[in-house]
């Protein structure tokens, strides 16, 4: 009995011990174990994100959860265009309204190159976009649910390079490129007149209209290195389509053959027309008769009948019976007359002034000349 006793009370001992030993160690006692009871605030903390703590959890638990919390990368996604946004929203430069461009690509979103500088989507030159004329550029949202202004729901790109002929004027013949639109090439290049034959790519030079050029490179943008038969030298100069894409004081009206199957219009001087008949130009020029049009041209002599003519200012007005006269490649300075059923002011008709017959001229103004000296 009392060595029964005698272990139960060292037990006792031994446990009262130790408890005695854990409240008396001190400072670093109590701070291991708050150490040791971190990970179950930590898990209380985190209990609304659905995150469980085991019980052992070590010191390290907390900052594990914050490392898995910290964003990472993002990953830029490619742009997509969605149904109202602009053509040129993924793909597009900085240059806004007015500035100088050489592809629809250079402009500020909602822009186009239209006649070498960027201009809205339905302005002059921009035409062919003007149902995007509304539509959104990024950072924009719209009162109500965008529409695709081209009526279906596939993104679109506008790119340079692949819609050589979305252009009013065609791609001309045996070109890779389209001048009228600046469309098909490159940024830091444009489409100009290459060998007087086609329309190709050209890096971009600081020549600007009317200067003085010797290959299309030293042109700047938009513009071709040409010039006539007669032309001291060559300049820079606008491939056109219609008067309203030339600057002003310039209209569409030099027409050159350049090759078979290859015919194209410059800018040049602004024409004045005239009547054939009754000349009323400005100053010494002369009206004549090119194009199927009447227009003013500069005096260059004054060759009297039958003289070998090589401008079309080398004839005298008229005659000294007072019928006008052209230069005719064949004939030279020639008398004229009219065909037409209603006699204009100031006309002779062909079949009074030529008894002996008369060959056309000019089919569409009416002009014929005698076939046949008269009486």
């Amino acid at each position: 009995m009392r060595l029964f006793i005698f272990i139960s009370l060292a037990l006792v001992m031994s446990g009262c011990g130790e408890d005695t030993a854990t409240q008396d160690s001190g400072p670093e006692s109590r701070e291991l174990a708050t150490r040791n009871a971190q990970p179950v605030e930590t898990s209380n903390r985190f209990a609304d994100t659905a995150q469980e703590t085991p019980d052992d959890a070590s010191p390290n638990a907390k900052s594990d959860v914050g490392d898995d919390t910290t964003p990472g990368p993002v990953e830029e996604l490619p742009c997509e265009l969605s149904p109202g946004m602009c053509p040129n929203a993924c793909e597009h430069g900085e240059s806004e309204q007015g500035d100088i461009c050489v592809t629809d690509s250079d402009c500020a979103c909602g822009h186009c190159c239209g006649f070498g500088s960027c201009q809205p989507f339905d302005a002059m030159g921009c035409e062919s976009f003007a149902d995007y004329a509304t539509c959104l550029c990024p950072g924009e949202s719209p009162e109500a649910d965008p529409i695709d202004p081209g009526g279906n729901e596939t993104p679109w790109r506008v790119d340079p390079m692949d819609y050589v002929d979305d252009c009013d004027a065609a791609t001309p013949n045996g070109s890779t490129c389209n001048p009228f639109c600046q469309l098909g090439c490159p940024p830091d290049s444009h489409c100009a007149l290459v060998d007087d034959i086609s329309f190709g790519c050209v890096s971009s030079g600081s020549g600007t209209l009317g200067d003085a050029c010797e290959h299309p490179g030293e042109c700047g943008p938009w513009w071709s290195c040409f010039g006539t038969f007669d032309a001291e030298f060559d300049t820079c100069r606008q491939v056109c389509d219609a008067d309203e894409e030339c600057p002003s004081g310039q209209a569409c009206n030099l027409e050159i053959q350049l090759t078979s199957s290859l015919s194209v219009s410059f800018c040049d001087t602004a024409q004045i027309s005239c009547d054939l008949w009754l000349p009323d130009c400005p100053g010494d020029m002369k009206c004549i008769a090119v194009g199927g049009k009447t227009i003013c041209t500069e005096a260059t002599w004054d060759g009297i009948e039958g003289y070998p003519c090589t401008e079309l200012g080398d004839c005298a007005v008229s005659n000294e019976a007072g019928d006008r006269m052209l230069c005719m490649s064949v004939v030279g300075c020639a008398p004229i007359c009219s065909t037409a059923d209603s006699l204009p002011l100031g006309a002779k008709s062909c079949a009074e002034m030529c008894p002996g017959g008369y060959t056309s001229v000019d089919i569409n103004l009416d002009i014929g000349r005698c076939s046949s000296a008269g009486p």
